[in-house]
């Protein structure tokens, strides 16, 4: 990550925008010496959300009794892959036409 100071940034900000967004370099921003923000590219940031998410699920009671009862389900076979569903439905719609 590179550290910039908001004067470097405003002198420079097409440049390093378009280098979080294209090269995805990371910047820590200061001021008056003291971190102050961070930029990032937007997909480094859709990246960073999507991790978040996940690790919150992990952590949620509720997400993690619903994934093991999904689990139970696959293992039981009570979950049908949607490729045979749809197959169902196109059998159907083909005996009904």
């Amino acid at each position: 990550m590179k550290t910039i100071g908001t004067v470097e940034l405003r002198r420079d900000t097409a440049d390093i925008l378009a280098s979080a967004r294209y090269k995805g370099e990371r910047y820590l921003v200061t001021r008056a010496g003291k971190p102050f923000a961070v930029l990032l590219g937007i997909s480094d940031w859709e990246m960073l959300q999507s991790e978040l998410a996940t690790l919150q699920e992990q952590t949620d009671p509720e997400a993690l009794a619903a994934l093991r009862r999904a689990k139970e389900d696959i293992a039981a076979g009570r979950i049908k892959p949607h490729e045979e569903v749809f197959a169902r439905f196109r059998e159907r719609a083909e005996a009904n036409a």
